[in-house]
């Protein structure tokens, strides 16, 4: 996620890879490389990673994800919105 959060996709979807490959059950890691992968234009592939995080957690959505932990950090609110955004353009449901 750190090399996410600093735009660096290309080396975020090597690593998140890693962690899918790690944990195929982890909802999280899945959606996280979908985010990246959209970042990065590689739609069809991003909603497959989006579509193997709901087979696990069909209840995450985009209004779930921003109804998480808040922070005032700006740069972290940033990476939260860069990561909604990547999310939805990869097929995460709003609702």
């Amino acid at each position: 996620m750190s090399k996410f959060c600093l735009g660096r996709d290309d080396e975020a979807v090597a690593w998140l890879r890693r962690s899918t490959d790690a944990n195929r059950n982890s909802p999280m890691a899945h959606f996280a490389l979908g985010a990246a992968l959209a970042c990065l234009g590689r739609l069809p592939e991003a909603r497959s990673e989006v579509n193997a995080g709901l087979a696990i957690n069909p209840a995450f959505t985009i209004s779930r994800m921003r109804a998480g932990p808040s922070t005032d950090n700006l740069d972290a609110n940033a990476s939260g919105e860069r990561l909604i955004e990547g999310l939805r353009a990869a097929g995460l449901p709003e609702e």
